[in-house]
């Protein structure tokens, strides 16, 4: 409401029927007739009338205020609104922050019991709570996490008191609130006010607003502001004469800081408010406004496994942690399952890139290849130990998710156990659609084996087990071929809904591969088809099927990667001794699609692992951390292969090495070697690291940008080989998309 703060406040403590109260507090300055012919119409357009509209104000614009309900057009229009019964007055405020009596405008009332000086802390209390119920003012930390104070205490909120001061008029009613406290000080003091301190700018205009009262109701000079800067510069302040001073501190959870104030500058206790505390906090009386519905939680109960959260600063912003950098290490990071099976799943053809597998089904980003998972001797050896060791002897059907390889593994688990039962009786195979449209009959308390050959999140698994979960009370067995989920969290989460139960059945599940790849690489395959297919670039012959390809969502078995830039091989290949695979892989053959899996695997578990010896050596912080691989990284693994399926596989800001000089500097000079070898090994993935820079997954300062744009921008290609025209398109960040330019 323009000009005016409003409290709405009902009394039922007097003698006499209950009252209505509204009461509007003037902003300090001339009346603007128009806001206030609009704020008595606003009043008077409730559905329930108030008993009494009363208007506050300073005792200089008392007479001001009176004339424009007297002289003005447009306030006598909003004021003949009013019933006979809405009593319209205008009262003083003096400087204890006390009413005058009130005088009335319209429809006289004999009292206003309210407005008594018993009652003025109810009104004022009221318009704090509407003041302060703003949302920011009180901030819960997030989950996991509790806040450390500049204080260095900690808590489950943290107190903005500066958000509630949004608008001129709150600023202005805040400071009415104040003046009582100001009249403390100056009768325990005797001595002016020479500077108003506060401890942060957020709250500036409420002391710019008191000084001027405190000019109007003393007569005396206007103080100065001066701001401390929160506990940044408690301590560097010149400390001011006992008596002359008059702090004002924002927001304390426990208090501590007007406290400190009071120990450092030995002033009146009146010469310091705090305006937003909790109820339960050490002399929470002495603030102007304290919440009681929450518990700020500043002991040390309640608080173990919560992860601490700094915050610094009078802004209060987070507080800037040191880079984290991560080196990714064979005895920490290399995982020994997959050190034994990856080479040898490659070899399998297990994996494509970028394909959807049936009509109208979502493309996955990594594809398991589920036909020759099932042909596999690998899977051959899993599933007959799963048949004759593990699967319940009492087993009545089978039910399988539905796609053409799972059913084809239901169909061979049929006749496995058939074989075992030497035909006396039959397995039912039961399709998940057949199962969820009660189109089967199968025994509440027998058995069932479930069967699905590749699951991502296992979504429908899922739904197999909702369809069971009202007709079905015996065991299951979950017999899975390949999970390839996002997240070590969507694994586990997974197993444990599955094994839920409310009859308690025995319910087991038995998966031959599960890992977690993170959600990366569909986004790095979608940015490349944005740029590369932005335009017809097919006359770049290293590009013309690997465009095609990856639009048909047909499936990339190959050359996961852009092209390698060495003379005589175009393709990124996987050389001897892949620290991450035992040796004895085909080093001729194509490994790219796996070694990017294997990426993928090895930088989620770096994410999610939360058991290393060191927490140097995770991929992630449990404070507001930046955490970046580190450019050592792209040397140490130095691969083409592999510097490209890091680049593939990392999140955007584990590659942004742009809020840090130094490391983006080293980071630039790794790159600046691989361009100007790019015709040799050392180089030969300068395509890959190109494209990092010019999606922006890959960020540098500024200046390495410009350098290394200078750097490429330069190369000589007297043998005119496209793909250094390429890398030069890449590079040339000033353009919107990659352009042919004189292929």
């Amino acid at each position: 409401m323009r000009g005016y703060f409003s409290i709405d406040i009902r009394d039922e403590e007097n003698d006499g029927p209950i009252l209505d109260y509204r009461f509007l507090f003037k902003s300090q300055g001339i009346v603007s007739p128009a806001d206030l012919a609009d704020c008595l119409t606003q009043a008077l357009r409730r559905a329930l009338f108030p008993d009494a509209i009363i208007f506050v104000c300073i005792p200089s614009e008392f007479a001001q205020l009176t004339e424009s309900f007297k002289t003005n057009d447009g306030v006598k229009q909003a004021l003949e609104r009013a019933s006979s019964k809405v009593c319209v007055a205008i009262c003083k405020l003096d400087k204890s922050g006390s009413f005058g009596k009130p005088e009335c405008v319209k429809n006289h009332h004999n009292s206003f019991p309210l407005i008594e000086i018993k009652h003025k802390e109810k009104i004022f209390r009221e318009g704090l709570r509407n003041l302060f119920d703003t949302p920011k003012v009180l901030i819960p930390a997030p989950a996991g996490f509790i806040f450390v104070k500049p204080s260095k205490n900690r808590s489950k909120y943290f107190l903005r008191a500066e958000e509630a001061l949004h608008e001129t008029e709150r600023v202005h009613f805040l400071a009415y609130t104040i003046l009582s406290k100001i009249a403390e000080r100056e009768k325990e003091t005797q001595e002016s006010i020479e500077v108003i301190f506060v401890d942060t700018m957020g709250i500036a205009s409420l002391a710019y607003v008191l000084r001027e009262l405190y000019h109007e109701f003393y007569g005396k000079p206007r103080p100065r502001v001066e701001s401390f800067h929160s506990y940044g510069g408690i301590k560097k302040i010149p400390i001011p004469l006992r008596g002359t001073s008059f702090c004002i501190i924002s927001a304390s959870s426990s208090m501590a800081m007007q406290r400190d104030w009071g120990k450092l500058t030995r002033c009146f206790p009146s010469e310091v408010i705090t305006l937003v505390t909790f109820r339960n906090a050490k002399d929470s009386e002495q603030a102007i406004y304290a919440f009681d519905s929450v518990n700020s939680n500043s002991n040390f109960e309640n608080q173990s496994g919560l992860r601490d959260l700094r915050i610094v600063g009078e802004s209060f912003t987070h507080e800037d942690v040191p880079l984290k950098s991560v080196l990714l290490k064979i005895p920490t990071h290399r995982q020994k399952r997959w050190f034994e099976v990856g080479s040898k799943y490659s070899d399998l053809k297990f994996f494509s890139l970028m394909k959807a597998g049936e009509v109208g089904s979502k493309t996955r980003s990594i594809f398991i290849e589920g036909e020759n998972l099932l042909q596999s001797d690998v899977f051959e050896k899993f599933l007959e130990k799963e048949i004759m060791q593990c699967v319940p002897l009492s087993v009545q059907a089978i039910v399988y998710q539905d796609d053409k390889d799972s059913k084809k593994l239901a169909d061979i688990c049929a006749f496995r156990i058939g074989k075992i039962r030497e035909g006396k009786e039959a397995i039912k195979v039961i399709s998940a659609n057949d199962l969820e449209n009660n189109s089967c009959h199968i025994d509440e308390e027998k058995a069932l084996l479930i069967v699905a050959a590749v699951i991502g999140r296992g979504t429908k698994l899922l739904s197999i087990s909702r369809s069971l979960r009202d007709i079905h009370i015996g065991a299951r067995h979950y017999m899975i071929g390949f999970q390839l989920a996002e997240s070590i969290n969507d694994c586990v989460q997974l197993k444990n809904n599955l094994k839920f139960s409310a009859s308690n059945s025995v319910i087991n599940i038995s998966i031959m591969e599960s890992l977690a790849i993170g959600r990366t690489i569909e986004d790095t395959y979608k940015a490349e088809l944005k740029i590369f297919d932005s335009r017809d670039l097919t006359s770049f012959s290293c590009l013309t099927n690997r465009v095609d390809e990856l639009r048909q969502n047909q499936g990339v078995k190959q050359n996961a990667f852009l092209p390698a830039t060495l003379h005589g091989d175009k393709n990124l290949k996987l050389r001897k001794d892949f620290a991450f695979w035992k040796d004895g892989y085909d080093e001729k053959s194509d490994h790219s699609v796996a070694v990017l899996l294997t990426a993928a695997l090895i930088l989620q578990h770096a994410r999610e692992f939360n058991k290393f010896e060191d927490d140097d050596h995770r991929l992630a912080s449990d404070t507001f951390q930046q955490v970046v691989l580190d450019p050592e990284n792209f040397t140490r693994y130095n691969d083409g292969v592999i510097q490209a399926a890091l680049l593939r596989t990392a999140h955007s800001s584990e590659l942004d090495y742009s809020s840090h000089e130094e490391v983006s500097r080293r980071m630039t000079d790794i790159l600046s070697g691989v361009f100007r070898m790019n015709s040799r090994q050392q180089g030969e993935a300068a395509l890959e690291f190109a494209f990092a820079l010019r999606t922006e997954r890959l960020k540098l300062c500024d200046s390495d940008i410009e350098r290394l744009k200078e750097e490429v921008k330069s190369l000589s290609n007297e043998s005119e080989e496209e793909y250094v025209v390429l890398l030069k398109n890449l590079i040339d960040m000033s353009s919107s998309e990659v352009s042919e330019k004189s292929i």
